[in-house]
This record gives C-alpha cells, sequence and structure tokens, in this order.
C-alpha cells in the first residue's frame, strides 16, 4: 500500500476520495469507489490463503504417489492433464467442505481492516462502542456478524421436519432410494415378463397355461393390497438393506404379468414368420431364437415399457412406505418422508411435510413424458 500510495499516487484509505466523500451518488462516484474496494478485497481475501495452501500441498503430495498417478504416468499421459485431471480434483475435497468456515475469517478479517483503512464499516463502529464501553452497541453488532456467519447453515428452503433436519436434504437423499427401487423393480419385472412372456408364447401347450392361470390369478387380486400383503410378509427383524431388497421384489411381483402378456401375444405372432423359419432351417437354438429375433423385432416397445412401468414402481413404493409395510427409518425414502404427513393436524400445522409429494409428481410425469416422447420416436407410422 505504501508504493501504490508513494509512487503511483493512489489513495488507499476509505471507500472514496475527497472529492466525493459527501458528492451525491453518480457514475464516477461508483468508479471511485471500485478504485479503492480492490485494496480491501486483497487485503482480506488473501488472509486465509496461507493455510488453504498449505492443505492443498498437504493433500496433493498424499495423492501424487498414489497408484492411479503412476498408472497414468505410465500410459503416458502428460503432467498437466495428469494433475488437473486426477490428483487436484481428490485433493481440492478437504477445501470445499470446509469453505464455509473462511467465512467468519473474513469477517472478522473485515473489521481489522477497516479500522486500518479507515472504512465506514461495523469495525470501526464496534471499535468505538468497545472503547466508549458501549455493551449494548458492541453486542449487538457482535450478534449480527454471527449472525452472518451462520445463516448459511440455518437456511431451510424447504423447511425441517419434527426433529428439526433440513427437509430439502432429506428430500434429495430420498430421491437416490425411491428411483432407485423404482428403476430395480422395473428391471426384474422386465426380465420376467421377457422370460416367462416368450416361453409361453413361443412353447405354447401346458407350459403356456400354466404361465396364463398365474397370471391372470395374480391379475385377479387388487394390486395394493397385494402388495400390501407381501410387504407385511417380510420379518420385521429384518435389516434396512433387506428390507430394501424385499421390497423391491414385492413390487416387481406384479409388475412383469401386463409385459407377459404382450410378449406372448407377440411371439405367437411372430413364430411363424419366414425369419423364424429361416433360423430353424440354420440350426439357431430356441432360446436363441427368442432372445436374438424374435423380442429384438418389437425392442420400441419393450423400451417404452420400462419407461412407462417406472411411475408405477416409484408409487407403489412410496404409498407401502407411507402406510409403513415399507421402508423404514433410518431408510429415507419419499414414502418414509411423507408417512409423517399422516396426521390431518401435523399437515395443517406444518404442510412442507407434503413437499415429498410434490417430488413424487414430478418423477412419475417425467418419466411419462419420456415413454410418450420414445413411443412417439419408435412409431414406424410417422
Amino acid at each position: 500500500m505504501f508504493y501504490f500510495f508513494k509512487f503511483f499516487g493512489l489513495s488507499v484509505g476509505g471507500l472514496f476520495s475527497t472529492e466525493y466523500a459527501t458528492a451525491p451518488w453518480s457514475v464516477a462516484k461508483v468508479l471511485d469507489m471500485i478504485e479503492h474496494l480492490w485494496v480491501v478485497i486483497i487485503v482480506i481475501g488473501t488472509g486465509g490463503t496461507a493455510g488453504i495452501i498449505r492443505v492443498m500441498r498437504g493433500t496433493l503430495l498424499d495423492e501424487l504417489g498414489k497408484q492411479y498417478v503412476i498408472t497414468a504416468r505410465s500410459k503416458g499421459v502428460s503432467e498437466l492433464r495428469l494433475l488437473f485431471r486426477y490428483p487436484v480434483r481428490v485433493a481440492i475435497n478437504p477445501i470445499i467442505s470446509t469453505v464455509g468456515w473462511l467465512l467468519p475469517t473474513i469477517v472478522s478479517g473485515a473489521a481489522i481492516t477497516a479500522v486500518v483503512l479507515s472504512l465506514p464499516t461495523t469495525g470501526v463502529l464496534l471499535l468505538g462502542a468497545l472503547v466508549s464501553q458501549d455493551m449494548y452497541l458492541a453486542g449487538s453488532i457482535i450478534m449480527v456478524l454471527s449472525s452472518l456467519t451462520v445463516a448459511p447453515a440455518t437456511i431451510h428452503l424447504l423447511g425441517t421436519d419434527e426433529l428439526g433436519r433440513d427437509m430439502l436434504t432429506r428430500v434429495l437423499y430420498a430421491s437416490r432410494i425411491s428411483l432407485s427401487v423404482g428403476l430395480g423393480g422395473v428391471l426384474i419385472s422386465f426380465l420376467l415378463g421377457c422370460l416367462l412372456g416368450g416361453v409361453s408364447g413361443f412353447y405354447s401347450g401346458k407350459v403356456d397355461t400354466i404361465i396364463q392361470r398365474v397370471i391372470e390369478l395374480l391379475r385377479s387380486i387388487p394390486t395394493i393390497p397385494l402388495w400390501m400383503g407381501l410387504a407385511a410378509a417380510l420379518p420385521a427383524h429384518w435389516s434396512a438393506i433387506k428390507v430394501y431388497f424385499g421390497i423391491t421384489l414385492v413390487l416387481s411381483i406384479v409388475g412383469w404379468t401386463g409385459l407377459a402378456r404382450v410378449v406372448r401375444g407377440k411371439l405367437l405372432e411372430l413364430r411363424e414368420e419366414d425369419f423364424v423359419t429361416a433360423a430353424r432351417v440354420a440350426g439357431a437354438r430356441e432360446r436363441s431364437i427368442i432372445s436374438r429375433h424374435l423380442l429384438p423385432s418389437f425392442s420400441s416397445y419393450l423400451i417404452v415399457n420400462i419407461t412407462l412401468d417406472i411411475p408405477g414402481m416409484i408409487l407403489g413404493e412410496t404409498a407401502l412406505s407411507f402406510l409403513g409395510l415399507g421402508l423404514r427409518p433410518p431408510v429415507v425414502s419419499w414414502g418414509v418422508l411423507l408417512k409423517a404427513a399422516q396426521n390431518v393436524r401435523t399437515v395443517a400445522q406444518q404442510p412442507w411435510l407434503l413437499v415429498p409429494a410434490l417430488f413424487v409428481i414430478v418423477a412419475v410425469l417425467a418419466f411419462n413424458f419420456l415413454g410418450d416422447g420414445m413411443r412417439d420416436a419408435a412409431d414406424p407410422y410417422k
């Protein structure tokens, strides 16, 4: 600051030059303030740089000696690309995770900097209050500055639950569980539908009769009560991970029946086509004919079916967990979160507990729109 003042004639104190200190606001006054702010920014901004550099250096030295760095070097990756693509991304994690701790330091440094540079901020006001022993003013300033450093961690955009936990964080975390249950259930039901429907439609006879009677039995039972009965049969002492996979299997037990019927009808229609006969003459196995010729012939429908079945699985998991028969705490899913909103009085007092329902609606609509779009894209007549 001394050299800038001595050799360049730049003022390093205050927010404004003398001629603009009491002048009304104008473009020139704003530009003059910007000319003075850079000193404050550099002084405050570089205060914690040394600590960050030491932490970054230590973690980066640890990463540079690991096997993945040695492997990348042996493959000829340049040092600059290797450094920024792999070790730096890992080494910077401790800094990012604790970047919030820098805010109190910045606020503290701003108070001292304001006194040194004669800035009209709370730093000068706090010093004057302490010197004059005005504890009310000093306490108020300290409380306001403390709230500025704590506020980012206490603002809950979607409110909190009954235990004070942030709802936005829990809903985002729960989306992983609910979506994975839906995708897992659809995958199992897709494999069962293709397998049993393919066997039923290709072989016919007694196998077809048995599979169709099982489908009719499952379809004759209302879906939600069937899910509830199967979910209630899961042992209460099971761990969270076992219940997770158990609910996924429960949801997929009914989901395969509709696809199996469609696959059976398609195979009954296609099994006498010329390409199937040619495959038989060429010596292809029956399993190969089903998997490599018949099922791929209507793969567009199968893809669309997957996207349209996911919403049903998500709603199934949400309904079971909402009723207390699905996933249970400490597992967090959309249904588990909505269970807290079963009571009408609770909803009236804490309506934000219904926020997970909005995420369920958005997810269901998104997958339905995706399925409709894929159906239109796969339509051969368009």
